[in-house]
């Protein structure tokens, strides 16, 4: 009988770390992958008849943090193939452990590992050479404050290079189909996509050249960064020359311990190396080539080991509602892993400009197109948004300072506040999307600028300013309708087109249930998102006036009244029931002592006992 171990309510967040070629074979979303982390907030727990320390630990920390885990999970490996077996299945690999009140809650405040291509000029790489693609990704160190010693916890999920396997045909000669499930479908594989920054390089490897693999983990020897990612060994004679990087272990990319550990690798930190780990850049890089000694920089922590990134960065802003037109984001600043802790930092932060959406919006427009809108442009009109404490730049609109003083834990607090008003810029769609890049300022008394992952910038939408009629008839609600019809035409061709008035006051009541749910509840129709607090206001009073006059009363709501279970949106299910194919429990603890975190430690349950598979199985709610 299965026992339901723990259970809380997932608090939603977006991707992270999101990369568009991690599998390198092939194209599209499917190629894709990220990270998202978040927590679970109001944890309960059963652990009755449960002999396990792991869970009693992990328990014992989450009631002292108020009842709060940490949740990791990478995804990968979408299927978007119509027709295939696991067309809309992809893979999911997740991680729970303990929440701290004093971390962030999105990511690891940690080591920062930056790809090469990402630090090194193009003229750096050799264009006859093949490099390993490999990811942005985390780490951090953790000291065992009994034993005093270290252990670097790195993240890999997200960070090493996939292959997509072809599909095998099978032996009646029938239509090919992918072999195996979706986690043996797309294999971790060094040889396959380029991490070269050089455009002419080979875009694929060969699985004997021996300076491949293994990978390692390594510290480099010098706080300034190479200018090549071709690292030097060290030799005695004729001329004594120090090598560029000293190892610390090599580590397992091997496709099962990616899946076993959800990507989690332990690196013990040798006593010889404790008193320099905070000062010096750890780096992945590929093992010595036997002929030449050198080894290839895979990725690296950025100069100075600096690391500033936003908790809080996809944001909504609302002009019709004050409540709602601010927001507070946490920005927390480190070095070599270390929070930059009670001293002062200046901040700086910059519109990306107007920017032309033409990726996603088609290249003609036939007589038939409804409505005709042109690609929208993003970031304007200018000077729409306000950081608070902040220094407008030159111009007033696009440049920000922020001059202020961390905290204990590395962080600098401010708010963003939204316009008194806001038209319609894309037309066709309420609000407006404003980006700004965000860094650490050239005249920061403490720290320097670092490079920072592509989508590591805020995301801001403003609402578009509505004022709801004292009474709402159709009239008013079925251009908001309509747009949304437009948008989503799986609703209005699929189930009904509720911009006609007959299937949207039929339809009435759960329209309303929908309409009326918090964006973090799990039956929250995904449309409201895009919605102003005035507009899915209106829309609410007119299906209200609708049910009145219908007669049904509020009671007809009760049978959709009970939400979905706490974290049910992440329950682990089979690969062909659910779009995660494989959900792996690496279940991070550590001592109440430590600063922990995801990455503190793990135990991987589910090739243990009865009672741990069980174990595995409940750390998945619902």
């Amino acid at each position: 009988m299965q026992q339901r171990l723990m259970r809380g309510q997932y608090a939603p967040n977006p991707f992270r770390d999101l990369w568009f070629n991690r599998v390198g074979n092939i194209h599209g979303d499917s190629a894709a992958s990220a990270i998202w982390q978040t927590q679970l907030t109001n944890v309960e727990w059963n652990l009755d008849k449960i002999n396990s320390p792991v869970l009693q630990a992990l328990k014992t920390i989450c009631e002292q943090q108020g009842n709060i885990l940490s949740l990791r999970l990478t995804t990968y490996g979408y299927d978007d193939a119509l027709g295939e077996s696991f067309f809309s299945y992809g893979i999911l690999l997740g991680a729970i452990g303990p929440a701290y009140q004093t971390e962030p809650q999105s990511f690891i405040l940690g080591r920062r590992f930056i790809p090469a291509n990402n630090l090194l000029p193009s003229t750096a790489y050799q264009a006859e050479d093949y490099f390993p693609n490999v990811g942005w990704f985390s780490a951090q160190v953790v000291t065992n404050e009994q034993t005093k010693s270290s252990t670097l916890y790195v993240d890999l999920s997200n960070a090493l290079p996939l292959v997509y396997q072809p599909a095998q045909p099978r032996a009646d000669g029938s239509p090919n189909r992918p072999a195996g499930t979706p986690e043996t479908t797309y294999v971790a594989d060094i040889t396959c996509g380029s991490g070269s920054g050089n455009p002419a390089a080979p875009k694929e490897g060969n699985s004997k050249q021996l300076w491949q693999q293994p990978l390692i983990i390594a510290q480099l020897t010098s706080a300034t960064l190479p200018t090549s990612p071709y690292l030097q060994p060290g030799q005695t004679a004729p001329t004594p020359i120090a090598s560029q990087y000293q190892p610390l272990a090599t580590i397992d990319i091997s496709n099962a311990n990616l899946l076993s550990r959800s990507g989690i690798v332990a690196v013990p930190i040798p006593e010889s190396m404790l008193s320099s780990i905070n000062e010096l850049p750890l780096a992945l890089v590929t093992s010595a080539n036997p002929n030449t000694g050198i080894a290839l920089l895979l990725c690296c922590e950025g100069n100075g080991g600096w690391e500033v990134r936003a908790d809080q960065f996809a944001l909504r802003l609302d002009p019709n509602d004050p409540a709602a037109n601010t927001v507070d984001s946490d920005v927390y600043v480190a070095q070599y892993g270390v929070p930059l802790a009670n001293a002062p930092v200046s901040l700086a932060l910059e519109s990306t400009g107007a920017q032309v959406d033409v990726g996603d919006c088609p290249t003609d427009t036939p007589p038939e197109t409804t409505p005709k809108a042109a690609p929208p442009t993003f970031n304007v009109p200018a000077g729409q948004l306000a950081f608070v404490p902040g220094q407008a730049g030159a111009d007033g609109t696009v440049q920000y300072t922020i001059n202020a003083n961390t905290d204990a834990n590395g962080m600098v607090k401010f708010a963003i506040n939204g316009p008194q008003a806001m038209g319609y810029p894309r037309y066709y769609i309420d609000g407006q999307l404003f980006n700004y890049s965000y860094n650490i300022s050239p005249s920061s008394a403490n720290g320097k600028p670092t490079v920072q992952q592509t989508f590591d910038q805020y995301v801001i939408v403003v609402r578009s300013t509505y004022v709801v009629p004292s009474k709402v008839t159709w009239d008013d609600v079925q251009p908001i309708l309509q747009q949304y019809a437009n948008l989503y035409p799986v609703m209005s061709q699929g189930l009904f087109d509720f911009s006609k008035k007959e299937q949207a006051d039929a339809n009435a009541f759960i329209l309303k249930f929908v309409l009326d749910k918090p964006d973090d509840d799990p039956d929250q129709m995904p449309v409201t998102r895009d919605l102003s607090n005035s507009k899915r206001r209106a829309l609410i009073q007119y299906f209200d006036s609708v049910l009145q006059e219908q007669g049904r009363p509020p009671s007809m709501l009760d049978m959709f009244a009970s939400a979905a279970p706490p974290g049910a949106a992440v329950r682990a299910r089979t690969a062909r029931k659910a779009l995660s194919a494989m959900a792996r429990a690496a279940s991070p603890i550590a001592r109440p002592s430590n600063r922990a975190s995801i990455l503190k430690g793990y135990e991987y349950a589910a090739h243990q006992t009865e009672h741990h598979q069980s174990a595995a199985a409940g750390l998945w709610p619902g």
